[in-house]
């Protein structure tokens, strides 16, 4: 099975675009998502609408869960504390009742899906950075492949359970991985539509389970169409200018 993964779309349609024909032209079975559908961008319902279609599992993401929760929100920066209130005020009864019935953790076709890490449950607020970080989540992995967003930087950690031993496998920002039979992995995809690891391009990831192998895919898509449309919708410019930096 070939598996598509996007994450961290912050309602920014031409780069979820741009990604989704790209593992369509790997051919991909499925799509997984690992939340923050919104927030930050300019077309909330539109992206909602593309993955309640296209995808078959979604697990919520900090931003998912602050447009539903405003008071959430409140501990956010302000921008985007400013773009959480705006797209509450944006979606549609439908797309709020979608972002509602969302977990914070699923397992599908032997993976893990979970915003930012394993613990307490799913934990959509954590930050997996660090090589000790990514080991508590593997403590509590009982699937081959955790998949999450989050941090929106790439990276791949890998887990021999034999030793108890965690390490970074080495890929950053994009790249290409066999897997071992014998480890576990916790897969970043990184953001598809707002990259921070200084490579403006809209990130994705594909993972074919015959063949054992995950790629991190960048892929380029149009900055000022997004841009524009932030501006346009009286979002804080920061939020369109971080966008052609990666940051």
């Amino acid at each position: 099975m070939r598996i598509g993964f996007v994450s961290d779309i912050h309602s920014n349609r031409a780069a979820l675009d741009a990604a989704l024909a790209e593992l369509d032209s790997y051919g991909i079975d499925t799509l997984y998502c690992m939340g923050d559908i919104v927030g930050y961008g300019p077309e909330p319902n539109y992206c909602l609408e593309v993955i309640r279609e296209r995808a078959s599992a979604v697990v919520m993401g900090n931003h998912d869960y602050a447009v539903l929760h405003l008071e959430y929100a409140e501990h956010f920066n302000p921008y985007a504390k400013a773009a959480a209130q705006w797209t509450a005020g944006e979606l549609s009864e439908e797309n709020l009742a979608f972002l509602g019935s969302l977990e914070t953790v699923q397992m599908r076709d032997e993976v893990t899906l979970v915003h930012g890490s394993l613990r307490n449950g799913g934990n959509f607020e954590e930050y997996v950075q660090e090589v000790p970080q990514a080991k508590k989540s593997f403590e509590e992995l009982q699937t081959k492949l955790v998949f999450v967003g989050h941090t929106h930087y790439p990276e791949i950690y890998l887990f021999d359970p034999e030793s108890r031993q965690a390490r970074h496998t080495g890929l950053y920002s994009s790249g290409f991985l066999f897997l071992e039979e014998a480890r576990q992995y916790f897969v970043n995809i990184g953001s598809t539509g707002q990259p921070r690891d200084g490579d403006a391009r809209s990130s994705c990831c594909l993972y074919d389970s015959e063949e054992g192998t995950i790629e991190i895919i960048r892929v380029v898509y149009d900055i000022d169409d997004t841009a524009q449309k932030i501006l346009a919708a009286g979002l804080p410019e920061f939020l369109a200018q971080r966008l052609y930096v990666g940051r």
